[in-house]
C-alpha cells in the first residue's frame, strides 16, 4: 500500500500542476475572477479637471459589497486618501458613491477599489485622473494582486478536496463488506483524509485574503464586519466542517460512526460551496441552490472515485487474491457510476439554461467556452464508456483497459469545472424572467414631443424606440425620424422604420456617454425639429436617490420656484414662492394678457389679474392646501440616474424618471450634498416646462392675505392647471 500511497501524491503534484497551468492560460486572476466589472465611473478614467471633486460615483455591472474602505485615493506626493463615506445608490448595489476629503494637490490620483460580488469574489481595479494638469506615471497602489491569486487557488483547492472526499466516500462504502479489500479501506480513509486537509487549506486561504481586502488601517470592528458578512460566512463555515471531519476521519478508524459522520460532513461542504458560488443569485436560488450541490456532488464523486478506483485495482490480476473482490468493487461501481450519471446531466442542464444566454456564449464568453470544454470532454469520456458497456454485455466482465483511458478525461473535466469557478457566468444573475432594464427621456423638438426609449441601456446592441406626438396629444405617425450619434469620428445617422406605434432601430453602444440627437421631419415642412438627449451606458438605477430627495425638499420651510412653459406657441412665466405648512403665493406672466396672481392660505385663495381688486375663494377639493409635500418615488417609474452637471457652481445629479399619473418625464438637477433640486425638465404632450428652485428656507419668503380682499367668492371661472413639480397642484 506504500505504492499506493506514493501514487496518491504523484496524482496530486500533477492536478496542482495542471490546475497552475489553467491559472496561466488565463493570463490573469483579474480578468478570471472579476464577476462583476466596473462599467463607469465619475470622473471618468483619464480625465483632466480643473477643480477637486467631492466623490467618486462608480458603477458596476452586477451587485457588490463595500468591505472596510472599499475605495481609496493614492494622491500625487503618494499619500493614501481614504473614503469618509461609501454610499450605495440604487437597492441593488450597483452604484457607489465615494465622498472623500478635498483632494488639494495638483496631478494624478490613482483610484483602487476593492469589493465583492455575489458570489464572494473580489473585484479589485485601479483607474486614474488628473487634477489641472497630469503629473506623470501612475502610482500602482494595488495591494490585491496577490489576493486574486490566492482566492484563484483557494476555489481550485476546494474542488480538488471534495473530489478527493467523495470519491473516496463512494468507494469506502462499495468496499465495505469486502473482507479482502480493507487495504482499500484504509487507503480510502487515508484519502477522505487528504481530501479533508485540502478543504481546510482551501478555507484557509480565501479567509486569509479578508483582511488585505479592508485597507491598510485594519481594525477589529472592519474585521468583524468582514468576517459577518454573506460572502465569508460560507468560507468560515467550510473551514469548520473541514475540521471536525479531518478529526473525525483521523480519530474515528472502522467505528460505527465514521460512515454517518463522513457522509453528513461531506453533504455539508457540498452545501456551503454551492452557497459561495452562482447558485445563490440565480433565479429561485434555493432549487439553484440544491440543484448546484448535487451536480458537484455527482461530479466530484464520480471523477474521484474513477482515478482512486484505478489506483486500487491497477495491479489486479487473475492471480491476485483481492482480484474476487475488486471485480465485485468494478461491478458496484460501475452500478453507481450509471445511476449518477441522470443526476449529473440534468443539473448540468438547469446549469446551461440558467447561466448561458445564447448559443453563441459558448464560444465568446470564458464561461461557455469552459462549459463547450466539458462537452467536448464528454464526448471523448463516451468511446471508453461504449467500449465498457460492450464488453460488459457480451462477457459480463468489465475491461481494465477502457477504465484507464476513462481517467483522463474525467481529470480534464475536472479542471473545466474548476475553470467555470473562476469565471462570471455567460448570462448576468437576476436577468433570467426579469424584464430588461430601460432608459425613456423626454425632450420636444420644436411643437412635438418625442420620447425616447433605449432597451436595455447597456453595453452593447440595445433597442431604440421613438414615439413623437403633437401638441393636441395625438401620435404622429407620417414623420421621417433620424438618430445623429456623436462619435470622435463624426456624427453617424442611423435612420428608424416605423414600428406599430413607434420608430425603431438598434445602435451598438460602449460604455461610456453618448450625444444623441433626434431629427423629426414630417411631410410639408421645409426643416426638421431636433431634440437631443445625453445618454450614459450602462445607466444605474436611481429610485434610492429620489427617494432621498423627496425627504430633503419636505425638510424645507420655504423656497421660491421659476417656471417657463410652452408648447411650442406662447411662453408662460410663473414665480411661485412656498412658505410651510401651507401657503403659496405665485404670479402667471403670458404673452398677449395681464399678469394674474394667486395667493392660497390653507383653505381660502386669492385672486387678481392685472391690478383689478383681489377676489376671494375657498380652495377646490376636499384637503386644505399643504406644502412642502413632494412624493415623486411614490408614482415615479424607470427611475435613473444620467450622470452629474453642475448648476450655478453646484454640483448636481441627474435623474430621470417617467410619472404616469401626469403622462409626464422628469429630469431633475439635484445637489450631491444636499439632494435639493435645483432645477426640472417636465415633458408631457403640448406641455414643455423647465423650473428652477432658489432661496432654500429663506427667512425672506412671506405669504400673507391681501390687504383688500373681497369678502365674496370670486365667480365660477374656467379653471387651467399649472402643472408644478411642488407638490399639490395649483388651479387657477
Amino acid at each position: 500500500m506504500h505504492g499506493r500511497t506514493s501514487n496518491l501524491v504523484r496524482w496530486l503534484g500533477t492536478l496542482a500542476l495542471l490546475f497552475f497551468w489553467i491559472i496561466v492560460c488565463l493570463g490573469s486572476p483579474v480578468k478570471v475572477s472579476a464577476h462583476a466589472e466596473l462599467l463607469t465611473t465619475d470622473p471618468p478614467a483619464g480625465a483632466v479637471l480643473d477643480r477637486p471633486p467631492g466623490h467618486l460615483f462608480l458603477t458596476f455591472s452586477e451587485p457588490v459589497d463595500i468591505l472596510g474602505h472599499g475605495v481609496v485615493i493614492l494622491s500625487p506626493d503618494g499619500r493614501t486618501v481614504e473614503a469618509t463615506r461609501i454610499v450605495p445608490l440604487d437597492t441593488d448595489r450597483r452604484s457607489l458613491r465615494a465622498e472623500f476629503p478635498r483632494l488639494d494637490q495638483r496631478g494624478t490620483y490613482v483610484v483602487r477599489y476593492s469589493v465583492i460580488g455575489l458570489d464572494g469574489h473580489l473585484v479589485t481595479g485601479r483607474f486614474s485622473f488628473a487634477i489641472g494638469a497630469p503629473s506623470g506615471a501612475e502610482h500602482d497602489i494595488s495591494i490585491a494582486d496577490w489576493i486574486m491569486w490566492a482566492q484563484a487557488s483557494a476555489r481550485l483547492l476546494e474542488l480538488l478536496g471534495l473530489t478527493f472526499l467523495l470519491g473516496s466516500l463512494v468507494l469506502r462504502i462499495a468496499t465495505r463488506d469486502l473482507v479482502a479489500m480493507r487495504e482499500a479501506e484504509r487507503f480510502c480513509r487515508r484519502t477522505g483524509l487528504v481530501g479533508t486537509l485540502v478543504a481546510v487549506l482551501s478555507a484557509s486561504t480565501m479567509l486569509a485574503t479578508v483582511p488585505a481586502t479592508l485597507g491598510a488601517e485594519l481594525d477589529w470592528k472592519s474585521l468583524a464586519t468582514a468576517a459577518s458578512s454573506r460572502t465569508t460566512l460560507p468560507w468560515l463555515a467550510s473551514l469548520v466542517l473541514s475540521v471536525l471531519l479531518s478529526i473525525s476521519l483521523g480519530t474515528q478508524r472502522s467505528s460505527r460512526l465514521e460512515l454517518p459522520a463522513w457522509i453528513v460532513g461531506a453533504a455539508a461542504l457540498v452545501i456551503v460551496r454551492a452557497l459561495q458560488g452562482h447558485a445563490v443569485t440565480a433565479p429561485l436560488p434555493a432549487l439553484s441552490v440544491a440543484l448546484a450541490a448535487i451536480h458537484t456532488a455527482t461530479a466530484a464523486a464520480l471523477i474521484g472515485s474513477t482515478v482512486l478506483l484505478g489506483m486500487i485495482v491497477r495491479r489486479a490480476t487473475a492471480d491476485d487474491p483481492t482480484f474476487g473482490s475488486s471485480e465485485i468493487l468494478l461491478r458496484r461501481w460501475f452500478i453507481v457510476s450509471l445511476v449518477s450519471a441522470e443526476p449529473l446531466v440534468l443539473t448540468g442542464a438547469y446549469g446551461l439554461w440558467v447561466n448561458v444566454d445564447s448559443p453563441v456564449s459558448l464560444w465568446t464568453t470564458w464561461y461557455g467556452r469552459f462549459l463547450l470544454g466539458k462537452f467536448v470532454l464528454l464526448a471523448l469520456l463516451a468511446v471508453p464508456a461504449l467500449s465498457a458497456l460492450r464488453t460488459w454485455f457480451l462477457t459480463r466482465q468489465l475491461p481494465w483497459g477502457a477504465l484507464r483511458a476513462s481517467v483522463a478525461p474525467l481529470l480534464l473535466i475536472l479542471l473545466a469545472a474548476s475553470g467555470l469557478t473562476l469565471v462570471g457566468p455567460a448570462r448576468p444573475h437576476g436577468a433570467l424572467g426579469d424584464p430588461p432594464p430601460s432608459l425613456s427621456l423626454a425632450q420636444n423638438a420644436g411643437p412635438y414631443l418625442v420620447t425616447l426609449s433605449i432597451v436595455p441601456a447597456q453595453a452593447g446592441v440595445n433597442q431604440v424606440d421613438v414615439t413623437v406626438t403633437a401638441p393636441n396629444g395625438q401620435p404622429v405617425e407620417d414623420a421621417q425620424v433620424t438618430v445623429a450619434i456623436e462619435t470622435p469620428m463624426g456624427p453617424t445617422l442611423v435612420h428608424l422604420s416605423r414600428a406599430s406605434s413607434a420608430y425603431r432601430g438598434t445602435l451598438n453602444l460602449d460604455p461610456q456617454v453618448w450625444d444623441l440627437v433626434v431629427y423629426v421631419q414630417r411631410p410639408g415642412e421645409s426643416t426638421s425639429h431636433a431634440a437631443r438627449f445625453s445618454v450614459p451606458v450602462p445607466v444605474p438605477d436611481g429610485r434610492v436617490l429620489l427617494q432621498a430627495v423627496d425627504r430633503a425638499m419636505n425638510e424645507l420651510t420655504a423656497v421660491e420656484e421659476r417656471t417657463l412653459l410652452t408648447s411650442g406657441g406662447p411662453r408662460v412665466e410663473t414665480v411661485v414662492r412656498y412658505r410651510a405648512p401651507d401657503r403659496a403665493a405665485y404670479r402667471v406672466e403670458a404673452e398677449g394678457r395681464p399678469p394674474s396672481e394667486t395667493i392660497i392660505i390653507d383653505t381660502v385663495r386669492y385672486d387678481r389679474s392685472g391690478m383689478e381688486p383681489w377676489t376671494k375663494s375657498p380652495w377646490p377639493g376636499s384637503e386644505p392646501f399643504r406644502w412642502p409635500s413632494y412624493r415623486f418615488a411614490e408614482t415615479a417609474e424607470n427611475v435613473r440616474i444620467l450622470g452629474t452637471e453642475t448648476v450655478d457652481d453646484v454640483p448636481c445629479y441627474l435623474l430621470s424618471f417617467y410619472d404616469p399619473s401626469s403622462d409626464a418625464h422628469y429630469r431633475l438637477w439635484v445637489g450631491m450634498f444636499d439632494l435639493r433640486i435645483r432645477r426640472y425638465d417636465m415633458m408631457a404632450p403640448g406641455h414643455y416646462m423647465t423650473g428652477t428652485f432658489e432661496r432654500f428656507d429663506d427667512p425672506s419668503i412671506t405669504v400673507d392675505p391681501p390687504a383688500e380682499a373681497g369678502a365674496a367668492a370670486s365667480p365660477q371661472r374656467n379653471a387651467s392647471t399649472i402643472r408644478g413639480i411642488a407638490g399639490p397642484r395649483i388651479t387657477t
